[in-house]
């Protein structure tokens, strides 16, 4: 999935793009809940919007897409646990 998430960074160069190491931060897995490996996050502002668990890069990628074209030029994070 790194390969993919990677690509959706250049494709999508207005979001912010983040990898989490769940071994190096506990602090962010235990605050957002994650439970398995991978689970992809959609944040605006400080409220997740969308959670995806599972290497699923269409549905990650139709996340990033979706978030492009509501968002616009806004800056949008996308969390990768």
């Amino acid at each position: 999935m790194n390969y993919k998430f990677e690509e959706l960074a250049q494709t999508h160069p207005e979001i912010l793009f983040l990898y989490v190491d769940v071994d190096d931060v506990v602090s962010v897995s235990s605050k957002l809940g994650v439970k398995a490996m991978p689970t992809f996050f959609l944040i605006k502002g400080k409220e997740v919007v969308k959670k995806i668990v599972g290497a699923n890069p269409d549905e990650v990628k139709r996340m990033a897409d979706a978030s492009a074209e509501s968002f616009g030029t806004t800056t949008t994070d996308i969390v990768v646990e």
